[in-house]
């Protein structure tokens, strides 16, 4: 089927993305690999592009950031974009990038945030940076959530930062003022015909859309992705309704998609974006089975919305 659907469907959308955690570093991931049709990235609480495998130490990458080699990182993108398995480094820089680090984070340490500024800044990337919000590891937003300082369950903190606002407004320029959530523009819709069993991921994700965007409207798209055991299995729609993403989406035709990793898993034991490399060593690059499913789904992002 995945075959099926390369040949149908022609390729070529452009899209923005954005992750925390885990999903932060696959949303670096996803730019680096495509480049050439990425418009926009937001990267929330992640550690720098490919570091736990470049480095002899990948410990290094979470307990002493301040050590990473990014000539290291690097060199190893260079050598992907010599071989063809990413997109031209040129292309980096046509991306608006956000990117944050919470003062009070010790799963990620803000000096890890702070060092993929530094990769993107040596391939001539403008990176607009939040460092100053206390937060500690979770997704923030402006109306919902714990406090900013407190770790629990869903992972979301209310920091008086519209996290997902900011990372659209700098790439989508103009916006409109954000909307109100409604709970009849998301939609379940399946992954199982885009993603291989190796990929670790769930039988579903799930799709925001104005109804304009169902029809022959051009729209923008742009993927969201979740940290470890933030799926729904884990901290049930939390995420996806109080991310602060459909609220802009309404208002501004946007279609914003929640792709689902897998928990209790054969290769993903905790609903993870793989950030390690864990179960495959092109994890950071075109080949790797979780980014070809994912942007396989944004480029067939018609067909799911006609067939919703």
């Amino acid at each position: 089927m995945l075959l099926l659907l390369c040949m149908h469907f022609a390729l070529g959308i452009d899209f923005s993305v954005s992750g925390f955690s885990s999903g932060g570093c696959m949303a670096m991931q996803m730019h680096i690999s495509h480049s050439s049709q990425v418009t926009g990235v937001g990267i929330l609480g992640a550690v720098p592009y490919h570091c736990a495998q470049s480095l002899p130490d990948p410990s290094v990458c979470l307990l002493d950031p301040k050590n990473i080699n990014i000539t290291k990182l690097i060199s190893y993108a260079r050598k992907q974009e010599s071989i063809g398995t990413i997109d031209s480094l040129l292309n980096l820089p046509r991306a608006k990038l956000w990117v944050q680090g919470g003062t009070r984070d010790t799963m990620v340490p803000q000096e890890a945030v702070r060092k993929i500024q530094e990769f993107y800044e040596e391939l001539q990337v403008t990176v607009t940076s939040v460092y100053g919000i206390n937060n500690i590891h979770a997704f923030i937003t402006d109306n919902f959530g714990n406090p900013c300082w407190y770790y629990a369950k869903p992972y979301i903190s209310n920091c008086k930062l519209d996290a997902a606002g900011e990372i659209l407004k700098l790439t989508y320029k103009d916006l409109k003022n954000r909307g109100k959530f409604n709970k009849y523009h998301l939609y379940k819709f399946s992954q199982k015909d885009f993603i291989s069993e190796e990929a670790g991921m769930d039988d579903f994700g799930y799709v925001y859309t104005p109804d304009k965007c169902k029809s022959q409207v051009k729209c923008e798209v742009h993927m969201f992705l979740h940290g470890c055991g933030m799926n729904t299995e884990y901290i049930g729609e939390s995420l996806i309704y109080y991310s602060g993403f459909n609220e802009w989406a309404e208002t501004n035709n946007l279609i914003i998609i929640y792709p689902q990793a897998a928990r209790h898993h054969p290769y993903n034991h905790g609903a993870c974006w793989d950030a390690l490399g864990t179960n495959d060593i092109n994890y950071a690059n075109k080949q790797g089975k979780q980014i070809s499913a994912l942007y396989l789904i944004i480029q067939n992002i018609q067909s799911i919305l006609i067939s919703l």
